[in-house]
């Protein structure tokens, strides 16, 4: 019964980390290229150079900053 509520839980982490291997896949190694793959995938649209900036700054501030970025 608990493992129930973990469900729609472990569904969101593991989509989270597909994603964020699709943006590094399609985008390397590269932060400013990921950023903006996972703005085009999320939003059909480049970030502005402010989103970007931000953005780069958060994925910094983990080892798993960028599955934290796509989940945000």
């Amino acid at each position: 019964m608990i493992d129930d509520f973990y469900i729609p839980f472990k569904k969101d982490v593991e989509n989270t980390i597909e994603n964020a291997e699709r943006v590094k896949g399609e985008a390397g190694y590269d932060l400013r290229a990921q950023v903006d793959r996972a703005y085009r995938l999320a939003f059909g649209r480049a970030p502005s150079e402010f989103e970007r900036t931000k953005a780069i700054d958060y994925i910094r501030t983990s080892a798993d900053g960028l599955a934290e970025f796509c989940q945000a």
